[in-house]
């Protein structure tokens, strides 16, 4: 929708057309590689908002322990409505997106007097334990297809010998469910020694015969069940690559998992354990890569291994293998960038041991270092006293590094955390400033961050020595709890706003930005954990957020937090020049400090102001760029500085003010030329008796 705002000067009119900002402006200051052993904090703040999107059904008891463990919501394909989302603690929820209703499409645990399907599920609060992860797969939208209502999921139980009935699904309260033909299989074994807190990751295909309903009606069959030695760093996350999309494509039906090492890495006194995520033997520690196709139908084959997967062929070592070096990769993505749309890369977020945390870009037969590396440094012999610098033949190894390495925060600093959470590519609308950049987070601090793609490409040179720069997302949020009309808070971690929380929280400091926010919901939700987050946590001593970052299928971004059970989602917020003109109040009031606002009521609106960086306070109509008549009236001449980078600026012509031009080579009367920022476009009226100037602004 266009807004015009009009100043006309005898025959001659400046004509802006304004749309609705869409996005966050932030100074654009070129990003150069940090060099040393950690990631610096040197890019430009960017600020969104922050807003409350759904509340899920709090599954936890209140004193001391998580409101709800939501730990990932992804678009079910083929219906923008219906977000899947997973609590840990054993639901599978499709939730509406217009109503924000939670509808249990099955519920995982059979403990106890819960009713769900597995018996022998470990759900002990805290961490990855539980309903870890779900998928979906390529057709599960394509009626008639194979893959027609399939996707898989990952759940954590504790160990039972092969072959025991307990193993098996209860489907006492699921009667679409037929498992008649379910059957389980043998567990895949980590070497060493197990823990007395040893676990089992149970990989499942599902089919359900309808996608619309919110029951599941259909069949399942369990693919894979791996074993960790200890219940730290499981089997965390499932993707398919998004360009294989039909069986031409090499990659079809292949699943790629992210597989942790069972705390193996960290083990000083058990050798084999120690080496696991070395090893390519074993399974944990590593990106695997299976084909989902049954490749003997009912016979002893549950899955297949794609012939291209890099250490296929080699003697003693698991095909399934596609990188390699990991501790707990526990969340990864892909990536397509519009220039180079036959091209997915795959970003694998590392959590580290006792110094940083990482993101990988991984590609087929990648050593990432676990646990001879972690970051951009040796780790040490016992494992987990410190680390130390490389060895001077460290290029001998053939590891590769992460592109971001951010170090361990000491207790209550708050500047980055100890846990790497989620990330994306972001390439959605809403958020202009963050297109093109690569977000993250941790999961204990809840400290926002993002990375210039470009930058993570330049670094990935194989140099241990270079590692991109990031920057900071601050963010502005609408306590739902306060008095009305208050406005929006301003969260960076930065800043003290003692007293304006509806709840308190003891000692907890008012200054910690998503974390803040999350204590004032968990708190308004009912908890009681003193004056602290469930969880520990070394970097805060007031528990952990426990926030991850999700996408829909538009590429919008969410935040999930298991303490409060929240699910919160990014849209634009304020740009700084909205910061700088208007307080707290004003910013959460449209009809003062939005776009098609015009507080000093000189009919321009907030939009034009900022597009010319001119005062909204202050009387700014003359202040708008003019056409002037030059060359004996045969000419119209318009001059102006692009003051946003993020905004389009496009001059047009007009003869009757109904139709304009903006295209150059079909109007060779007009010139329009650009030097900087700075534009100077020049019309030749020729025999017109009226002729017409404008600029039309464009929101991204």
């Amino acid at each position: 929708m266009n807004y015009p705002e009009c100043v006309s000067r005898s025959r001659v009119s400046v004509h802006l057309v304004r749309r609705l900002l869409a996005g966050v402006a932030v100074a654009a200051v070129a990003a150069l590689p940090s060099f040393g052993q950690y990631t610096a904090i040197t890019l430009p703040t960017i600020t969104a908002k922050l807003e409350d999107f759904a509340a899920a059904p709090a599954t936890g008891a209140t004193a001391d322990t998580y409101i709800a463990r939501v730990n990932f919501l992804r678009t079910q394909p083929g219906d923008a409505n219906r977000l899947w989302v997973n609590d840990s603690s054993g639901r599978l929820y499709v939730l509406d997106r217009d109503d924000k209703e939670f509808h249990t499409l099955l519920n995982f645990n059979g403990t106890g007097t819960n009713g769900g399907l597995f018996a022998q599920m470990y759900t002990a609060g805290g961490y990855s334990w539980g309903l870890v992860t779900f998928q979906f797969h390529p057709q599960y939208a394509q009626v008639g297809q194979p893959g027609y209502g399939k996707f898989y999921s990952v759940h954590v139980e504790v160990p039972t010998t092969d072959g025991a009935a307990t193993r098996l699904p209860v489907t006492t309260n699921f009667s679409g469910f037929n498992a008649a033909g379910y059957t389980t299989t043998s567990v895949q074994a980590a070497p060493g020694t197990n823990t007395s807190t040893a676990i089992h990751c149970v990989l499942i295909e599902w089919q359900d015969t309808d996608v619309t309903d919110y029951v599941f009606t259909g069949t399942a069959r369990e693919l894979l069940r791996t074993e960790g030695n200890s219940r730290i760093h499981p089997l965390g996350d499932l993707a398919f690559n998004p360009l294989a999309t039909t069986a031409a494509h090499p990659d079809w039906e292949n699943l790629y998992l992210a597989h942790g090492d069972g705390a193996d890495g960290e083990q000083a006194a058990d050798a084999t354990r120690h080496g696991n995520p070395q090893s390519l033997a074993t399974l944990g520690g590593k990106i695997l890569r299976i084909n989902v196709a049954d490749p003997d139908g009912a016979g002893a084959q549950r899955y297949g291994v794609p012939a291209g997967n890099p250490f296929v062929g080699m003697g003693g070592v698991r095909g399934e293998v596609w990188a390699y070096g990991f501790r707990n990769p526990h969340r990864f993505s892909w990536d397509v960038d519009p220039a180079a749309p036959t091209v997915a890369r795959l970003f694998v977020n590392d959590i580290g041991f006792h110094d940083a945390e990482e993101v990988n870009i991984v590609v087929a037969g990648g050593n990432y270092g676990w646990a001879e590396r972690e970051g951009l440094r040796a780790s040490t012999s016992p494992i987990g006293t410190t680390t130390q610098a490389l060895p001077g033949n460290d290029a001998t190894f053939g590891y590769t590094y992460p592109v971001v390495s951010y170090p361990h925060s000491d207790a209550n600093n708050f500047e980055f955390g100890d846990a790497i959470s989620s990330g994306y590519v972001y390439r959605g609308a809403a958020i202009p400033a963050l297109r093109g950049k690569y977000v993250f987070g941790d999961i204990t601090t809840a400290r926002l961050f993002y990375a210039n793609l470009a930058d993570m490409d330049a670094v990935n040179d194989g140099n241990p020595a270079t590692v991109a720069a990031i920057g900071v997302i601050d963010l502005r949020w609408d306590d739902p709890d306060d008095s009305l009309g208050a406005g929006l808070l301003h969260f960076d971690g930065a800043e003290t706003f003692a007293g304006v929380f509806s709840g308190g929280f003891g000692a907890v400091p008012e200054d910690r930005g998503l974390f803040t926010v999350i204590v004032d919901t968990y708190r308004a939700r009912g908890g009681t954990g003193g004056s602290h987050l469930p969880g520990g946590a070394a970097s805060t001593d007031v528990g952990r957020a426990d926030v991850r970052w999700a996408m829909d299928a538009s590429g919008e971004l969410f935040l999930l937090s298991k303490s409060d059970g929240m699910i919160r989602r990014l849209v634009a917020g304020p740009t700084a020049w909205q910061v700088a003109n208007f307080n707290a109040v004003e910013l959460g009031q449209p009809s003062v400090s939005g776009d098609a606002a015009d507080p000093d009521g000189d009919g321009v609106s907030n939009l034009l102001e900022y597009a010319f960086d001119l005062n909204p306070r202050v009387s700014s109509a003359a202040l708008l760029p003019q056409a002037v008549v030059i060359d004996g009236a045969t000419k119209l001449r318009l001059e102006f500085e692009r003051m946003r980078s993020e905004l389009t600026y496009v001059v047009e012509v007009s003869t009757d003010l109904v139709s304009w031009n903006d295209d150059v080579p079909d109007n060779p009367a007009l010139d329009v030329q650009t030097v900087g920022n700075h534009v100077t476009a020049v019309y030749t009226r020729g025999a017109q008796v009226r002729a017409f100037m404008r600029v039309n602004v464009v929101g991204p």
